[in-house]
């Protein structure tokens, strides 16, 4: 009687481990689109004209900070067990790498590690997507690391973070084009 209650209790364990095991997914959070898809072009000065305090027109030179909209999507179904705490990853990094594809070369393409909140909850059925803004171009960098000329690269955007039910560390990768240049600027309507 021990020896059937001690194996039907093995088997049980294992089918429970092997099952519950299988629940849980490496890639479940996942980075949908970056700028809708689009190639990304990054301004590097734009120039314009305001006026000052006596109404005459100034010239002006302003280095922004790019900023893109980054779309993820977390699909977790844990081990299929009721949580107290939902399941929802809270993004807190993005680490971005460049890599030269063509046009004018720069010097040195250094990585990023920039803060980045946002929380993105789990839907099994992944039709859920978060929007948010991810600095893809600081303007400290464009200052320090491009100079005249037509860089296109290509930025890898990977974002980390942990879940909150579980306290598993999740992380996406997507990729996309960056053309960096000093693109014509209407003076009237500087930082458009």
């Amino acid at each position: 009687m021990r020896r059937i209650a001690l194996g039907s209790f093995v088997v049980l364990a294992g089918l429970t481990l092997v099952l519950f095991a299988g629940c849980s997914r490496e890639n479940s959070l996942r980075v949908v689109s970056l700028n809708d898809g689009n190639p990304f072009f990054s301004d590097l000065v734009d120039y314009g004209v305001v006026n000052d305090p006596e109404g005459e027109p100034m010239e002006v030179e302003v280095v922004h900070d790019d900023i893109c909209e980054i779309t993820l999507q977390y699909v977790e179904v844990g081990m299929g067990l009721p949580t107290w705490v939902p399941y929802q990853a809270n993004i807190e990094q993005a680490q971005l790498t460049f890599t030269w594809v063509a046009g004018d070369e720069p010097d040195e393409l250094l990585p990023l590690v920039l803060p980045l909140e946002l929380s993105v909850p789990a839907d099994r059925t992944g039709e859920e997507l978060v929007t948010g803004h991810v600095n893809i171009m600081p303007s400290w960098y464009k200052e320090n690391f491009f100079g005249d000329g037509i860089f296109i690269l290509k930025v890898q955007v990977k974002v980390s973070g942990t879940d909150d039910a579980s306290g598993k560390k999740v992380e996406a990768t997507g990729e996309m084009q960056v053309s960096v240049s000093d693109y014509w600027d209407d003076p009237n309507s500087i930082g458009n």
